[in-house]
């Protein structure tokens, strides 16, 4: 499978709305990242990257900016 956000895409983020089944950027332990967020029934998170490279991480908190509604790519 490939990523939906290809390396050097410009990402359009809307801050005022997120909704869990899109791809949210958020702040998780300092560090910017896209990813789809699972809340689990115990309690926290599960940021589930599209890239299979990348691992799969719980957490117990998360920073959201927002949700990416587009991307594109450099002029």
């Amino acid at each position: 499978m490939a990523p939906t956000i290809i390396p050097g895409e410009i990402l359009i983020v809307d801050k005022s709305t997120v909704n869990f089944k899109s791809v949210l950027i958020l702040i998780h332990h300092g560090k910017m990242m896209a990813r789809k967020v699972r809340r689990l029934e115990e309690g926290g998170y599960e940021l589930v990257p599209d890239n299979p490279v990348f691992p799969i991480i719980k957490t117990e908190k998360i920073i959201v900016i927002g949700q990416v509604v587009a991307t594109g790519k450099r002029a």
